[in-house]
């Protein structure tokens, strides 16, 4: 499980983590493909392609995500040791202890135990990905354009408009810079 709450604030959707296989994590580029979704149709779990074209990316992931993504793969890999003949090896990076895909709906009903149990507050697996999008775009100051791709938007329009929040405080800020930035100089030749 620890999995998605990294996955999700480097901009992952839950349906693209429950299709996620180790395949697709290139831990010495620190890079994930993001080329499939898990999707339920008529009450069975399908794997199918992202269904847009924007969806479909290869995103640069932070060395120490890869790293825990790397001990994630091996506590995995001991659990398929001890589950011998029993472990369903589909190469997932999110399944369940036998190594078999996990239910949408049952990922996010698991995920506030997890929380839980790791002393963090309840929250919704899509508002890792929002936190990702609003932090990066609102206070890292990461240009529109990467996280829209980072994130799998059409465009950097779409992410702005969903993602971007003049909240006071950044009203303030942006107002201080332009302080010391414009209007200070402009003050001091105007009198």
């Amino acid at each position: 499980m620890k999995p998605v709450v990294y996955l999700g604030l480097v901009g992952l959707r839950r349906s693209e983590m429950l299709a996620l296989t180790w395949n697709d994590v290139d831990f010495a580029n620190c890079t994930i493909n993001v080329d499939k979704n898990l999707v339920v149709i008529n009450g069975k779990m399908s794997i199918g392609r992202c269904k847009t074209r924007s969806s479909v990316r290869k995103i640069t992931v932070p060395k120490s995500v890869m790293n825990k993504l790397a001990e994630c793969r091996q506590s995995q890999q001991l659990e398929k040791m001890a589950q011998i003949g029993k472990y369903q090896d589909n190469g997932l990076v999110v399944c369940k202890l036998n190594g078999s895909y996990i239910i949408p709906a049952s990922l996010s009903s698991m995920f506030p135990t997890m929380l839980k149990k790791y002393g963090l507050r309840k929250i919704r697996i899509h508002d890792l990905r929002h936190t990702y999008c609003t932090l990066g775009i609102n206070y890292y100051n990461i240009p529109a354009t990467v996280i829209a791709k980072q994130a799998g938007h059409s465009s950097p329009r779409v992410t702005m408009d969903s993602y971007s929040h003049a909240n006071e405080e950044l009203q303030r800020e942006s107002s201080d810079i332009f302080e010391d930035r414009l209007f200070g100089d402009i003050n001091q030749k105007l009198g």
